[in-house]
């Protein structure tokens, strides 16, 4: 039967609901019809949410295997908690999400099914949407029973009306006001959590970079960085302001109108690039430590046309993707760089790396970091960089060599060596699978570089021009600018944030 827009507000969330919603067509709808089916459509959600996390519930307290030992873990906690991540992974393989989403969802899901089982009835029901019932469940984390269910009532019946950020506001009042000797606890913990996350990519080139701290430090950093960068702002009006006395001797208005000098950049910019300048003179230090034998430094893939000018097909930053050519050879040719040879096959996988100038365990190490560029873990986007060198078939069974060794971050390698996953790497097509002790597949495709697709004719030209050799390569050094006419620096880009607990310290020894 036939369901008006005023007749689903009477509908229980719930298999009719959803039924009811599919059989209308929105195009024929109103606006304020559209509006109403809207909030019907969300009630749905928070509904399938609540039911979602009765799944995961049970899913994180399902039966571990027995610990039996493993010399990855010295203790049977440190086994549940191994046993917690590939379960973590394991729904990321399965449902598309990342490591870092599973994680969550299963810690929420946890505490609205259990102590918090108000919240998540809450949000069964429709009356909170599926933000602030885990907003509520992160607040409280931590807290004694009691506290936590009392800061939860003092909020819940305030919640439907009260958006995420309003919410989050009376969240710490009231954590702050009922558990003061608690929250110091937690304040204590959570300064242990301090950290600089990885830059996440935005459009236009750009990232962003988290810093999560001590209010107090964080305080300080910006502090400190809106300093220099007033200096540096107050310097650049000067400069622009000599520029225009330069052009305009003994008079900086003509026919009584300021003359503009050139354009100088707001206080954000120069903020920005304060910062950047302090790590441009961190990484000039040639006592900074290595990993996998190689000092921090930025990567950046560029086609050899595009390098030596030929074409502009992109380049692409190392975890961040593609670049503009312009950019991939200002980093190409800044005074610092170091430039090695990558030979990739049709696909774009990496077959050779050049190594000509470093022993071969170095230069496996080489290719290998720019063969896999992260960890090849379902789900895992740690660096390669910050990975172990990971033997598939162990040594000495197994050879040291690019067909048997990949890049593996401390938790998968763990996982791997524990028969918690079992992997198995294609030596030919470069992709591994990953198998959970359910049995369930995960692909990990391998990771490719960027091609160029030339002609015959621009073949020609960049044997040419790799036949003028030095001479070539000094001439576009000099045409090339740095945006900042200094070193340009970095670290690696990541889509996903990765587990601190993964990276592995330098130079482990292979498995």
């Amino acid at each position: 039967m036939f369901t008006t827009v005023s007749e689903l507000a009477g509908i229980p969330a719930g298999v009719g609901l959803l039924a009811a919603l599919l059989a209308l067509d929105a195009s024929v709808l109103s606006e304020g019809e559209q509006l109403s089916v809207a909030r019907d459509w969300e009630r749905q959600d928070r509904f399938v949410s609540a039911r979602r996390n009765l799944l995961y519930a049970a899913f994180d307290s399902s039966q571990a295997p027995p610990w039996q030992g493993q010399p990855v873990v010295s203790s049977a906690q440190g086994w549940l908690d191994l046993v917690a991540k590939a379960r973590t992974r394991s729904l990321a393989g399965s449902t598309g999400i990342s490591n870092t989403a599973a994680a969550q969802r299963i810690g929420a899901a946890s505490m609205l099914t259990g102590w918090l089982a108000d919240t998540g009835a809450a949000l069964e029901q429709g009356l909170i949407s599926e933000a602030c019932a885990r907003l509520i469940a992160r607040s409280v984390s931590g807290l004694d029973h009691d506290t936590a269910l009392a800061v939860q009532y003092a909020v819940l019946d305030l919640a439907p009306d009260l958006t995420p950020a309003k919410l989050d506001r009376l969240l710490r009042r009231e954590v702050a006001q009922r558990a003061a000797l608690d929250e110091q606890g937690r304040n204590r913990r959570a300064r242990r959590q301090r950290r600089v996350g990885y830059p996440r990519p935005l459009t236009g080139g750009m990232a962003s970079l988290e810093v999560v701290g001590p209010a107090e430090d964080v305080a300080v950093l910006h502090t400190a960085i809106s300093a220099l960068g007033d200096a540096a702002l107050a310097a650049a009006k000067g400069a622009a302001h000599d520029a225009s006395a330069a052009r305009n001797p003994g008079n900086s208005r003509v026919n009584g109108v300021e003359v503009d000098g050139p354009e100088v950049e707001g206080i954000d910019a120069h903020r920005f690039d304060a910062l950047v300048n302090l790590a441009c003179g961190v990484l000039a230090d040639d006592d900074l430590p290595s990993r996998h034998g190689r000092r921090p430094s930025i990567q950046v893939v560029v086609p050899i046309a595009t390098l030596l000018g030929l074409d502009e097909a992109p380049g692409e930053l190392d975890g961040y993707g593609p670049i503009d050519a312009d950019t991939a050879r200002a980093i190409a040719f800044d005074g610092t760089a170091t430039w090695r040879r990558l030979l990739v096959d049709p696909q774009g996988r990496v077959l050779e790396y050049g190594t000509e100038t470093y022993r071969p365990p170095q230069a496996l190490k080489d290719l290998i970091i720019a063969r896999d560029r992260s960890c090849t873990g379902p789900g895992c986007s740690t660096p390669a960089r910050m990975c172990q060198i990971d033997h598939e078939t162990p040594f000495p069974r197994g050879s040291t060599g690019q067909r048997n060794n990949d890049a593996k971050c401390v938790t998968e390698h763990a996982l791997k060596t524990a028969r918690l996953f079992d992997a198995a790497r294609d030596p030919d097509t470069g992709a591994t699978v990953w198998t959970d002790r359910h049995g369930a597949n995960y692909t990990r495709l391998p990771e490719t570089v960027p091609l160029a697709v030339l002609s015959d004719d621009r073949l020609a030209d960049i044997a040419r021009a790799l036949r003028q050799g030095r001479h070539r390569v000094a001439d576009l050094r000099r045409r090339s600018t740095n945006r900042r006419g200094g070193r340009i620096a970095g670290r690696m880009l990541n889509a996903e944030e990765f587990d601190p607990d993964d990276i592995a310290p330098d130079d482990p020894p292979p498995f």
